[in-house]
């Protein structure tokens, strides 16, 4: 969509109001708790409920009036209003005065109930490594930009009893990781208000995130190469605003630093959003959805974007729609857990029915004036690409491709979401593991069996019939004539693998697997290509299938060299998606030291019979001229 002659702003600000409405019945009488129903929520009953569901509500009920289910309720409460709270604080900025007034009352309101000690609806006090931690940052960014509205009117006696709250997580110990921000946040908000903390901890966790960035605008949270969507969401965007709160000639220091690591990142990061506006689902937390939105707008309001005026804009608002199509908001207004309805993801443990509600932060946008060429430059369709073209992210160990019918894909030789330095070993995490990643599908949830193990995967059999994925890939330096566009060393129990990967015409990515280093003998190799959900077509030739899901996305792997044959697995474990299938191929034999492995993989929109057959066949001719 072209927004010329369209008030997009109108439409960001309409659903922004959407969103904030549909929470309001879902609001306490104090105003401080937030609940969507859901997980950790009221669960309140409905009509149409069977008498099992009945009993099971009644049950829930009863845990939720424990005191560890009033915690639990009022942790989840305190979720929804600080993150509903900051989507508020956006909205209000350049809102009419009535509607500035509606919303700057509820936060106020909701603020004063929340902390003020002993009373029915308070909020849990921050504690070391407790969400509060979380939600005490959002508030602080969310009172930050509502000043004027909402902190500067509240009472004297007031502003203390919220700033001895706040001041909990100056206080607190946090994770090793984008945590660390959070208490920064806060801090100098406190001192901009005249508030400062009896301790300082700012410049020692300053210090710690500093030792997590990798360069070209990348942060790794926490562990070594766990890179996502993070980086923005969690690292530039707090540390822009800690830089902002500081002011003086430190703050504009720091801000020059972040102002140009923002626009390195946002040279990459670019290109995981396809030109449909569909985002890569890559990493954890995807139930965030529009907060992954947050370094585009950040790089408009610091202008340190690469984008012309008016291109933020288009993308932003394409990725809004598609989380629309898929389901999110849902026809109540609310946020369900999850990604798109159609593309099911692994929801974290951490996450509740306020969860989702981090998507706030993908309206930073509206901070933007209405007049801001950003909101006013009319912006032509962007031309889809003749050919593939391919971008290699080098920190993370990426390369982006993105095919004429606008799927993109990322292939993956870097990212690991494991803690070697702390002796910390996750296990297999499909959403950081996997091959490829792309815009058209999305990682399956960990624990699973095969085939969902499969998916995007490589899998080495051990001599007694156990299965291990590669682990903790690092990238290497291509050799120099190679035709490859990178490379990657990671372990298993059978041995080091050595992995590359090479972009062709067609937008085929030809893979070559080569074991080094052996440890146990491997007695088989089983390779899978992207899933496809709502599988309607199948087809098998040799070493080459072919799965075709909903919408007419097509899953190709052929086997190039060194496989036995190839199938078309399926499964149903994603109910919600009508079940996946998975293209197969199989090594039946020992895999020796040395030995290649090649196969092609593709992932192309294939609507009919028809294309479904030419594109089987372009791929075997394909695979015909490597082999």
């Amino acid at each position: 969509m072209t927004s010329s002659r369209v008030d997009v702003r109108g439409r960001w600000e309409a659903l922004a109001d959407e969103l904030l409405e549909a929470l309001v019945p879902r609001t306490d009488a104090s105003g401080a708790l937030v609940l969507p129903p859901g997980p950790l929520g009221p669960q309140l009953g409905s009509p149409g409920l069977t008498r099992t569901g009945r009993r099971a509500q009644s049950a829930l009920q009863a845990r939720l009036r424990t005191p560890e289910g009033l915690r639990r309720r009022a942790a989840n409460g305190l979720e929804g209003f600080a993150r509903s709270g900051l989507l508020a604080a956006y909205r209000l900025v350049h809102a009419d005065e009535d509607r500035r007034e509606v919303l700057a009352a509820r936060l106020r309101r909701g603020l004063v109930a929340g902390t003020t000690r002993g009373g029915p609806t308070s909020w849990p006090e921050v504690t070391d490594r407790s969400q509060p931690v979380v939600e005490a940052a959002l508030l602080a960014m969310a009172l930050h930009h509502s000043r004027p509205h909402v902190w500067d009117r509240l009472g004297e006696a007031e502003q203390d009893v919220a700033a001895r709250w706040l001041e909990g997580a100056v206080r607190a110990e946090t994770l090793a990781n984008n945590w660390l921000l959070f208490g920064v946040v806060v801090e100098r908000f406190l001192a901009a208000v005249g508030r400062s903390p009896a301790v300082s901890r700012a410049a020692g966790r300053l210090d710690a995130v500093e030792a997590m960035y990798r360069g070209d605008g990348w942060y790794s949270d926490g562990g070594e190469r766990n890179f996502d969507y993070y980086g923005g969401w969690g690292f530039h965007l707090y540390l822009v605003l800690a830089a902002l709160l500081e002011g003086g000639e430190q703050g504009r220091q720091e801000l020059a630093v972040h102002r140009e690591r923002l626009r390195l990142h946002l040279e990459q990061v670019r290109h995981l959003v396809a030109p449909d506006g569909r985002p890569v689902a890559l990493g954890r937390s995807l139930t965030y959805r529009h907060a992954l939105l947050v370094p585009f707008w950040l790089g408009v309001l610091l202008d340190a974007t690469p984008l012309a005026p008016g291109e933020t804009r288009e993308m932003c608002s394409a990725a809004v729609q598609r989380f629309r199509e898929g389901g999110a908001p849902d026809r109540r207004g609310l946020l369900p857990l999850g990604w798109r309805c159609d593309e099911p993801v692994e929801v974290q443990s951490y996450s509740g029915s306020a969860s989702p509600y981090w998507a706030a932060k993908g309206f930073l946008g509206l901070l933007l004036p209405p007049d801001h060429p950003e909101w006013t430059t009319p912006v032509g369709a962007p031309p889809a690409p003749a050919a593939p073209c391919v971008r290699v992210l080098p920190v993370p160990g990426l390369a982006v491709t993105t095919t004429p019918d606008a799927v993109t894909r990322v292939l993956n030789h870097g990212l690991d979401h494991e803690l070697p330095s702390a002796g910390v070993e996750r296990g297999a995490d499909p959403a950081y593991d996997a091959l490829s990643f792309s815009s058209r599908t999305a990682p399956p949830p960990p624990g699973h069996g095969l085939p969902l193990r499969a998916v995007d995967q490589l899998l080495l059999r051990d001599a007694d019939g156990t299965w291990h994925e590669r682990r903790q890939p690092r990238p290497v330096p291509v050799p120099a004539g190679s035709v490859a566009v990178l490379a990657s060393t990671s372990r298993s129990p059978c041995g080091v693998v050595e992995l590359s990967s090479r972009v062709l015409d067609g937008g085929w990515e030809l893979r070559t697997a080569v074991l080094r280093e052996g440890g146990e003998a491997c007695a088989g190799v089983l390779a899978g290509g992207s899933a496809a959900t709502g599988v309607h077509t199948r087809r098998t030739s040799g070493t080459a299938v072919v799965v075709v899901g909903a919408g007419g996305l097509a899953s190709v792997v052929v086997g190039v060299g060194g496989w036995d044959d190839a199938e078309s697995a399926s499964t149903s474990s994603w109910r919600r998606a009508g079940g996946i299938g998975v293209p197969l191929l199989h090594r039946r034999r020992p895999w020796a030291v040395g030995e290649p492995l090649t196969w092609l993989v593709g992932l192309r929109l294939a609507p009919g019979p028809h294309e479904v057959a030419a594109m089987l066949v372009e791929a075997r001719c394909v695979a015909a001229s490597l082999a």
